[in-house]
């Protein structure tokens, strides 16, 4: 069962995260959004079923495009199921897991600020 995730039609989901109120064409800001689906997932494919999990990675790939931000499109590569990496719920990074994101959100970010990356 995937309690309200599946009941809610995806063009509300992509709607909620479009709608910060913020528009960054306004000011001098650069956007960088993530993902958090794991992508290949026979756990989220199992609960959620293969369709949904495709559709909602489309809405941050989408959401990027409209908003000309940069994606990084799965927040917890290399740590999403790695036992090094995570608490014990297996779900929630550890400080180890911590410190391979921060990696990976700063050379994303820097790529941006310098302007090697879209946004």
């Amino acid at each position: 069962d995937c309690g309200n995730h599946c009941e809610k039609p995806m063009s509300s989901t992509a709607a909620g995260f479009g709608d910060s109120g913020f528009d960054a064409s306004k000011s001098n800001s650069k956007v960088l959004h993530h993902g958090s689906w794991q992508q290949g997932s026979s756990q989220h494919e199992r609960i959620f079923g293969k369709d949904f999990q495709s559709k909602f990675e489309a809405v941050y790939a989408e959401l990027a495009k409209s908003e000309k931000a940069t994606l990084i499109p799965f927040l917890l590569q290399g740590i999403a199921g790695d036992s090094r990496y995570n608490l014990e719920d297996q779900i929630h990074p550890n400080e180890a897991g911590h410190k391979i994101i921060a990696e990976h959100v700063w050379k994303t970010l820097e790529g941006l600020l310098k302007g090697d990356a879209a946004g």
